[in-house]
Formats: structure tokens, C-alpha cells, sequence
């Protein structure tokens, strides 16, 4: 098995020695208040970084996901580690408790998105575990604590959770357990949806897809009207609806001599959440290749590079989880792992309309590199955020 399924979860291990020095908290306060933007805000930061530490090929990542299992672990920070996490999400954990308690709770009512939190503790520790953790996290987070012998069994255990989590998308992270773990912080996000209106056989055809080296690929494009058109000073888009409207695909095409990465790089959550929330009601003819993508990537570097940098090393004080008796917790890796695959029939993956009518029929055809998004309507907040720089299918 590959070293990247090995290494896949977030994993708090023991520290031995204090080898690396306290980094400061940055002297700049909280700037965003508002607990969606900044949601959207550090989606954005991580999707640019990724893209930066990837040079070329496709991107993909879930803000939520990465949101989700960050704030599991912040619930159980303190001190530095907690302050600089804080200042890193631009909200403080208790309003993203809040806020995603409350984004779980409208998504359960629909069946395309599915969310999933566990903790798993090694039995037998020296450990005095903290109520008040353990209780937020199932609170809040719906975490699922498992104790277990971090044996073989658990194993099985841990690659079937995340299958049932994923749809089967991802049907083994772990191939084995590392010996130095005391616990696994781990969450899931898959999502699988119809368009609202299908493609048809008629409308796919094969078309010519110009990567960023100028290499060019024959692919199948699905080509059809459709009723919104994006549009932002550097770029035209499209939102194409899965059915019951409450995701959208979102797809933005940069203008000519502007690259995708440079595009992406241009982005704010702001900025980003004013182009979604302000589709034009305009007959918008769309060319929409069939790609497929499985993506991960470590985001230690990236995520002390935006400024969490205690928690990586041994000063991290994670005491609000518990004490080990001899031992301090800190996060060893964070690495990310995503799926998409783009079809005439929707979308597997792990708003009110506002504007003008228009009588110019618009032309987006993403036939070369491109950003999209998997979009929740009802906050338009992007579930998954991708660069497509190459169109592969499975």
C-alpha cells in the first residue's frame, strides 16, 4: 500500500522531547466577524496554498472537511494553540461549533452530503480524557468516540467507518496503524447528487481540452443551455443545479491571458461568496468536460505557514483533550485526501437568484483550465473547491 493511504489521517502522537522553541501568536486580531466568510475565507487561503505547493496538475479539496477535523481538535487546544488557531479561522471555536452544529443539522435533512467525525482512542493509556472535550464533540460535531486496542481489528474497524462515510468512495485509508499514535482525529465528506437536468447522449461530444503547458487532450464535453451565468471581472462562469437545488456545480473560466492558478490566487472569501450569491438570470450555452479526480495532499506545511504552527511541535497544548501520563499530545500530519468524478448524470464527490434578465446569450466553454465548486445554496459555501488544469477520466 501506498505511504499516502498510510498516513492519511490527522494523528496526535506523544511528545519525548521539547526540541522546538514557542512560536508567537501573530499581534493582528480577528478580522473577520462573520462565521461564514471566515468559513469561506480559510477555504480559499487553503485552496490557494494547495495550489502553490502543487505547481501543476489538478487541485482538489474540501473546505469543510479540513474545517471540520480542525475544529475537533481545537476543542480540545488551549493557550497558544488555541489563540493561534483562533486567529487562523478568523472566528473562535465556539462560534464554529455553532456554526457547523448548525450546517450539520440542515444537511441531514438531504441525502446528497454526508458528514461523518470519529475519535479513536488507544485502550489501556495512562490518560485522564476531559469530559467537557468528549461532550463538545459529540454536541457539536456529532464526533463518534471509539476505544480500541489499535490492533488489527482496528484497523478493519477504522477503513470500514470511512467507507460507510464516503459512499464507498474511499474504501481504505489505512493500511497500517502507527505504533507512536494515542489517537485519531478523523472526518469524512462525500457527496453525491443528479443534475437537475441531465445531458444527453446527443449532447456529449468529443471536443479538445488545451492544458496550461499547451498540450492538448481530446476529452468529452457535455454541452448544453443553461439559466445562470457567473460573472467576475477576471472570469465568466456558470451555476448548474443538482436536483432540489440545494447544491450547485460552479464552474468559472478565466479571461484569456489570465491562468487559473493566477486566477485562483486573485480570490478572497468575499469575493468569492459575492460571485455565488449574485448569479445573472441569462441563457448561457456551456461546454462541460467529463473529468474525474483523486487528490490528496499534506497540509501541515501549508496550515503553519498560514500561522497554526504550535500545535505541530512539542509546546502544543492540547491539555483541553486530556493528560498522558508522562507524555504531552501534539499533531503529527494532516494530510487530505479527495475524490470527484463529473458525469452526464451529476456529480460524485467526496440561494435567492440576483440580477437582471438579459436578452445576450453567453458563451462559457471550459475547454481549458478552470476553478469549480461544489456549492451548498443555502449559504453558498463551497463543499469542495478544485482546480482543473487536466481533464482525466477514471
Amino acid at each position: 500500500m501506498s505511504n499516502i493511504k498510510r498516513r492519511l489521517p490527522t494523528i496526535l502522537k506523544p511528545v519525548w522531547n521539547n526540541v522546538h522553541a514557542a512560536v508567537p501568536l501573530p499581534s493582528k486580531g480577528l478580522a473577520v466577524k462573520d462565521t461564514n466568510i471566515a468559513a469561506l475565507d480559510f477555504g480559499v487561503r487553503l485552496f490557494q496554498n494547495s495550489i502553490q505547493k502543487q505547481g501543476k496538475g489538478n487541485v482538489l479539496i474540501s473546505p469543510l472537511s479540513i474545517l471540520m477535523a480542525l475544529v475537533l481538535s481545537a476543542n480540545g487546544a488551549r493557550g497558544n494553540t488555541l489563540a493561534q488557531m483562533e486567529y487562523v479561522f478568523g472566528a473562535s471555536v465556539s462560534e464554529l461549533n455553532e456554526y457547523l452544529s448548525r450546517y450539520k443539522a440542515v444537511q441531514a435533512a438531504g441525502r446528497e452530503l454526508s458528514v461523518g467525525n470519529s475519535v479513536w482512542l488507544r485502550k489501556n493509556l495512562d490518560i485522564m480524557l476531559e469530559a467537557e472535550f468528549l461532550q463538545t464533540s459529540e454536541n457539536y460535531l456529532d464526533a463518534s468516540v471509539h476505544l480500541a486496542p489499535f490492533d488489527t481489528s482496528t484497523l478493519a474497524r477504522i477503513n470500514s467507518w470511512v467507507k460507510k462515510c464516503t459512499n464507498a468512495k474511499i474504501t481504505e485509508i489505512l493500511d497500517e496503524l502507527n505504533p507512536c499514535a494515542r489517537m485519531y482525529l478523523l472526518n469524512a465528506v462525500a457527496f453525491s447528487s443528479e443534475w437537475e437536468e441531465s445531458f444527453m447522449v446527443t449532447q456529449v461530444q468529443e471536443r479538445e481540452f488545451t492544458q496550461e503547458d499547451g498540450t492538448v487532450q481530446r476529452v468529452e464535453m457535455m454541452c448544453r443551455e443553461e439559466d445562470y451565468y457567473l460573472q467576475d471581472r477576471c472570469a465568466d462562469g456558470f451555476l448548474k443545479y443538482y436536483k432540489g437545488r440545494q447544491y450547485a456545480f460552479a464552474a468559472l473560466l478565466p479571461k484569456k491571458g489570465i491562468t487559473a492558478a493566477q486566477y485562483a490566487a486573485s480570490l478572497t472569501g468575499e469575493r468569492v461568496y459575492s460571485i455565488l450569491t449574485n448569479p445573472i438570470v441569462n441563457e448561457v450555452e456551456i461546454e462541460l468536460p467529463k473529468f474525474h479526480v483523486e487528490y490528496s495532499i499534506e497540509l501541515r506545511d501549508i496550515l503553519q505557514g498560514l500561522g497554526i504552527t504550535d500545535a505541530f511541535y512539542p509546546q502544543a497544548d492540547f491539555s483541553g483533550i486530556g493528560r498522558l501520563k508522562g507524555e504531552k499530545l501534539f499533531l503529527d500530519e494532516a494530510l487530505h485526501k479527495t475524490y470527484i468524478s463529473v458525469h452526464e448524470n451529476g456529480t460524485d464527490a467526496v440561494g435567492m437568484l440576483l440580477g437582471a434578465l438579459s436578452a445576450n446569450k453567453k458563451y462559457v466553454y471550459l475547454n481549458r483550465p478552470f476553478v469549480y465548486m461544489i456549492v451548498d445554496c443555502k449559504i453558498n459555501f463551497p463543499v469542495f473547491i478544485g482546480i482543473a488544469n487536466t481533464c482525466q477520466l477514471p
